[in-house]
């Protein structure tokens, strides 16, 4: 009502109380049912502090936290295309950033991607209230979360292992016949370089989405090849599998567990 709808202000209606009333309360109604709770988007110290108790305490709630709010905070909001970063949460402060990384509490790291061209975004007139919510990341997750983390020392290249694969499995009941490599599982595999750097740019990534979070930036550790079941369905990045090569996976809700943190 007082006109300030530009993106600085997004992450000020969108505060931390707003994410945390909510996580909270989600918290409170899995404790009393005894049911999973998986929450996702997590993205401010706030919530994090309430996550901690709550698992301290034995409630079965997970959280997973998205790849931009590990790699960039509110001050893209400033930027002239700020536009463009406008995202469900917002993206938060530095510190909330450091928290994410620092607490050990996140169980899974995933991209929410939506592939919002820059024309789309254009739409809401760099008012946040009409512009489309959400960022493409889907090809960058694991190349920003090994740059970020393991290289930068955060985390350790078997933590981020369980962050993108192991760890998702077991949240949703598929393990261990994804994200393991053992007797009996799938046999699902990603090979990536980690030297490999590139510059990001649509024009080395293959999502017809125009531009990206992270471009301009340097970022390491980029997948060479994916096998399904052991065959080969990409090789130095094109698709090799014929339409319909994957089968559908009956997820076991028995087989859900608490992650091992």
């Amino acid at each position: 009502a007082a006109g300030k709808t530009s993106p600085h202000y997004f992450p000020l209606c969108k505060h931390n109380l707003v994410e945390s009333e909510a996580v909270n309360r989600a918290i409170y109604l899995a404790k009393v049912t005894g049911g999973n709770l998986y929450i996702f988007h997590l993205s401010c110290k706030e919530s994090l502090d309430i996550l901690r108790k709550a698992q301290d305490e034995g409630v079965h709630v997970y959280a997973e936290t998205c790849i931009h709010y590990l790699t960039m905070d509110m001050s893209q909001y400033d930027r002239p295309d700020g536009a463009n970063f406008i995202c469900s949460p917002p993206l938060r402060s530095k510190a909330d950033v450091e928290a994410l990384w620092q607490e050990g509490r996140i169980g899974v790291v995933s991209s929410d991607h939506c592939g919002f061209t820059l024309a789309n975004k254009a739409t809401g007139g760099n008012d946040f209230t009409a512009t489309p919510n959400g960022l493409p990341g889907m090809e960058t997750r694991l190349p920003a979360l090994y740059t970020y983390g393991v290289k930068a020392g955060r985390i350790s290249l078997s933590k981020m292992v369980e962050l993108l694969s192991a760890n998702p499995a077991r949240a949703f009941g598929m393990y261990p016949r994804k994200g393991t490599l053992a007797p009996g599982s799938d046999g699902d595999l990603v090979i990536f370089d980690p030297s490999e750097e590139k510059v990001i740019s649509p024009a080395v990534l293959h999502s017809p989405v125009d531009w990206n979070p992270f471009d301009g930036q340097t970022l390491s550790g980029f997948a060479q090849a994916v096998y399904l079941a052991g065959k080969p369905i990409i090789q130095d990045g094109a698709c090799l599998a014929a339409p319909g090569t994957g089968k559908f996976v009956q997820r076991d809700a028995k087989a859900i567990c608490i992650f091992d943190r």
